[in-house]
């Protein structure tokens, strides 16, 4: 009988389960090696959804700096190359109008 009044969890597909807890919603998430708290306001039923998709954005946004530089430290050497006169490796507006290929 008393299990008739259990809190069901809150399943998202990307973040896990929530489970709530003192008028919040209580889940995990992963940012590199490690497993944070995540706590989300919401109402009896399920996790507020427009928080929901900020915590979404979470991750990318702990890496894009990350990312970023990951990618420029990849194209510095071959547009320093490119600008010295001495790579063909990344096309340019003169290739595509001639209509030769890299």
């Amino acid at each position: 009988m008393f299990g008739l009044f259990k809190k069901l969890p809150f399943r998202d597909a990307e973040l896990g389960q929530f489970v709530r807890f003192r008028g919040n919603w209580h889940g995990k998430m992963i940012l590199g090696k490690e497993c944070v708290p995540l706590v989300i306001a919401g109402n009896k039923n399920e996790p507020d959804s427009s928080v929901l998709a900020l915590a979404k954005q979470i991750p990318y946004a702990l890496r894009q700096p990350l990312i970023e530089s990951t990618l420029f430290a990849h194209y510095e050497p071959y547009a320093e190359a490119l600008a010295a006169g001495g790579c063909r490796c990344l096309p340019s507006p003169s290739c595509r109008s001639a209509g030769r290929r890299m």
